[in-house]
C-alpha cells in the first residue's frame, strides 16, 4: 500500500486493483470515524465492516466524480470565505 496522507489519525492510501487491468487503483482508508465519513462521501452504497482495519474503495468514475466535487467544494469555500479555511492553493 502507498500512503498518501494521514489526516485526523486516519491513513489514506492506494493499492493496485488486481480485479482490473494494470494501472487501476483502490483507495484505502483506515476504518476510523473520519475514514468512515470519507468512505461515505465517496462510495455511500459500499458496506463497511466494523472488524476490517481498512475500507477499500474501488476508484471508478463515480468515485472520481465525487473526489473532483470535494476538491472543487473546498476551493470554493477557500475563495468565498477565506477566514473559515486555511487552505493554500498556491505557495
Amino acid at each position: 500500500m502507498k500512503t498518501l496522507a494521514i489526516i485526523a489519525d486516519t491513513l489514506i492510501g492506494t493499492e493496485p486493483d488486481a480485479t482490473v487491468e494494470p494501472g487501476h487503483q483502490v483507495l484505502v482508508v483506515a476504518n476510523t470515524p473520519t475514514g468512515q465519513a470519507l468512505a461515505g462521501l465517496l462510495a455511500p452504497d459500499r458496506p463497511v465492516n466494523d472488524w476490517d482495519q481498512f475500507i477499500r474503495i474501488p476508484h471508478d468514475q463515480e468515485v472520481d466524480r465525487r473526489l473532483i466535487w470535494l476538491v472543487d467544494l473546498f476551493a470554493h469555500i477557500r475563495f468565498t470565505a477565506p477566514e473559515l479555511l486555511q487552505l493554500r492553493l498556491i505557495e
